[in-house]
């Protein structure tokens, strides 16, 4: 018997652009890939004006949420300049039975960043989920503090009880980054059957604008103390298309969906 699990990434955006009407897309396509657990970032909050991404995706989807407000700072949203958080989000079928939030470390360039982690029972496994977005900042300083932020997300996971773990998010580097090494270098990773360098950039095409770092992978999740039985089976973008009457993107990011699979009794 096979069971299956299939995971969604996406980092939404904040409030760029025409902000309900990216929401009303990425609800319709997140709603279209039917995923298990789906990990946000750049999850808008402004409570008095009564923005929140997570909430209001989680509410349309009929999914659990928790989330992690991050990076408080004033940001443009349609023609206002609000104070919000962008923060990460957690949806899911089943409610986790666990959930923590680990700071990691930041600089004043950066604003704060973090790692939410949370734990669900699915076919008989305990699964640990984390949800990542390292840095931004370019150049030698950025890739020390994404390498030291990606290490202590590292750390944690090791640190988890039994269970396979999977890291889902916007690293801002790809997967075989010297920053990343903490991770690619872990026992039993799984990013799956295609080779990295394969893999098409994850930021949708008519959206690069800001840096090289555009043109890479730089969402990624990857599952890790796979173990004998669990495997990543399936990568694939999607909400990486405009929409055909008015241009707009859901997000300037790319979904990535991942389909894993166990096959009792069978070894990787």
């Amino acid at each position: 018997m096979t069971q299956s699990l299939r995971i969604v990434t996406l980092n939404t955006w904040k409030g760029e652009g025409d902000y309900p009407r990216r929401l009303a897309l990425i609800e319709a396509g997140l709603a279209s890939l039917n995923a298990d657990i789906i990990c946000l970032q750049e999850c808008l909050k402004v409570p008095e004006r009564g923005f929140d991404t997570g909430a209001f995706l989680g509410d349309q989807l009929g999914l659990h949420v928790v989330q992690a407000e991050a990076r408080e700072k004033f940001r443009s949203v349609g023609p206002e300049s609000v104070l919000s958080t962008s923060g990460l989000a957690v949806l899911s079928r089943k409610s986790p039975q666990a959930t923590m939030v680990l700071p990691l470390e930041t600089d004043d360039d950066d604003g704060g960043r973090c790692l939410l982690i949370a734990g669900f029972e699915h076919a008989g496994d305990w699964i640990w989920v984390g949800n990542l977005h390292a840095s931004h900042l370019r150049g030698e300083h950025g890739a020390a503090l994404r390498r030291r932020q990606i290490d202590q997300t590292a750390a944690a996971l090791a640190d988890l009880p039994p269970g396979p773990v999977i890291l889902a998010g916007d690293f801002n580097a790809r997967l075989d980054a010297p920053e990343c090494g903490s991770l690619f270098t872990a026992p039993e990773l799984d990013w799956g059957p295609d080779p990295i360098s394969s893999l098409p950039p994850t930021i949708n095409e008519g959206l690069r604008s800001h840096s090289p770092s555009q043109a890479s992978v730089i969402d990624h999740i990857v599952l890790l103390r796979a173990g004998m039985a669990w495997r990543v089976a399936r990568r694939q973008r999607a909400l990486d298309t405009a929409a055909p009457d008015d241009g707009q993107y859901p997000s300037d990011h790319a979904a990535i969906v991942v389909d894993l699979v166990k096959t009792e009794g069978t070894p990787r």
